[in-house]
């Protein structure tokens, strides 16, 4: 468990954003993001850039990638947005099947973007609240890991 890999639609506004804020709560992991359907090369959405920026994190340098099997299998957990994205990465990749989360558990994320700055901050809360949840759990997993000692 050395690596998160977190993924969306495109790479370039929920899972930049995810990826971020995951690097921010867990230092001394890996946090990989890219997406199912992301044309490779492309910035992070202005306005991600400018709401992350708010928070002290910089994603100015983000560039979108594909989604590799590589990445599926260096990575626990493998975080998606929505339950379609999850059926899709678990369809492309069987290997990941039983690995892969919504990084909130109980609804989707919805993708912000072209809509208005409401729908960022709504999908910049739900991610936030999903990275706080993951990084309690991942943290103790960790310990445990370290100690030997199941909590």
């Amino acid at each position: 468990m050395n690596t998160i890999l977190v993924i969306c639609t495109a790479n370039v506004c929920r899972s930049p954003m995810a990826e971020a804020l995951f690097k921010q709560a867990l230092p001394s992991l890996r946090v990989l993001s890219a997406g199912i359907d992301a044309v490779p090369g492309m910035r992070a959405d202005p306005r991600v850039v400018a709401l992350l920026e708010s928070e002290g994190l910089y994603v100015g340098e983000h560039r979108s990638q594909q989604l590799f099997s590589w990445m599926i299998e260096a990575a626990y957990p493998v975080l998606v947005m929505s339950e379609r994205q999850k059926r899709v990465v678990e369809h492309r990749h069987p290997a990941a099947r039983g690995r892969v989360f919504r990084l909130l558990e109980e609804c989707d994320i919805s993708d912000p973007y072209k809509k208005g700055a409401e729908a960022y901050r709504v999908t910049h809360s739900n991610i936030c609240e999903g990275v706080e949840r993951w990084s309690w759990h991942l943290s103790r997993l960790e310990a445990e890991a370290k100690s030997g000692v199941c909590a």
